[in-house]
């Protein structure tokens, strides 16, 4: 897959994800991206999930 193919399937998986601010849970979301980055060959820090999210609902991420 070239490289522009590969980033439209990444944008057509995150615009089939849930992702309405403040009313959807951003664990789908993040999971594309890990998913992502993780089939690149990108080392994973923990994991996206926990403390991206724990903080976007605690308003702390700029995502209200």
């Amino acid at each position: 897959m070239t490289p522009h193919a590969d980033t439209i399937a990444l944008a057509q998986r995150l615009i089939r994800c849930p992702s309405r601010a403040g009313i959807d849970d951003y664990g789908p979301v993040l999971g594309v991206l890990e998913d992502w980055l993780a089939g690149r060959g990108h080392p994973g820090h923990g994991g996206l999930r926990g403390p991206v999210c724990g903080a976007a609902r605690r308003g702390r991420a700029g995502l209200s």
